[in-house]
């Protein structure tokens, strides 16, 4: 799909095979990933110095690191994948296999019965206006909040999103205004340790608010 929107004439002039490994590894990979292609040139140019930033956070830092799934191995993964499957999540997807991930995280700040207060940064808008809009045939918004927040029976979940059409409110779940919740951030999430759960959400939070 040609592009149609603002940086046309920047993005024409992109390298075909740069093009193609910019969509492969920074598109979207949602309903409006194609709208505006000059947004995974952009993305790819955030990655690296926000998660530099991330790595700065609190008073000593954190260290980051490649973890390949199979390395992980903490109790409740297949349970948090079914959960992630039956909310139409994507995360439990064998292309994406971040239930691993979030599980590890999860054990590491005190387990599944920790009173831990989590925030997730796009609930997965159908707004058509929106590049990271899901597709249509998607379940409806909040899989990933209602996982989280089943999987954890102690936990606050709050969630994110820049369109205030998917925002709703449910038991042990409350959804705000992107620009809110990152502005509260520092009461919802004071552990510097769950930032590292955030930073695999936060670039698509960007592509959304860079469109």
């Amino acid at each position: 799909m040609a592009a149609t929107t603002r940086g046309d004439a920047a993005w024409a002039a992109v390298p075909h095979e740069v093009r193609r490994q910019a969509r492969k590894w920074f598109g979207a990979n949602s309903g409006g990933d194609t709208s505006m292609p000059e947004l995974w040139l952009r993305g790819a140019n955030q990655v690296v110095p926000s998660l530099s930033a991330l790595a700065r956070r609190g008073k000593r830092g954190f260290g980051l690191r490649h973890c390949p799934w199979n390395t992980f191995n903490a109790s409740g993964t297949i349970e948090l994948k079914a959960l992630f499957d039956g909310y139409g999540s994507d995360k439990g997807f064998d292309t994406h296999m971040l239930h691993h991930a979030y599980a590890h995280i999860i054990e590491t700040l005190g387990g599944r019965g920790a009173p831990l207060r989590l925030l997730e940064v796009g609930l997965g808008t159908r707004s058509k206006g929106i590049v990271s809009a899901m597709a249509p045939w998607n379940k409806p918004a909040g899989g990933a909040v209602r996982s989280f927040r089943d999987f954890l029976p102690n936990a606050m979940v709050f969630g994110a999103d820049v369109d205030e059409a998917a925002l709703f409110n449910e038991t042990r779940l409350v959804s705000l205004a992107l620009a809110l919740a990152l502005a509260l951030v520092p009461a919802l999430a004071p552990a510097p340790a769950l930032a590292l759960a955030l930073a695999l959400t936060l670039i698509s939070a960007r592509r959304k608010l860079t469109s």
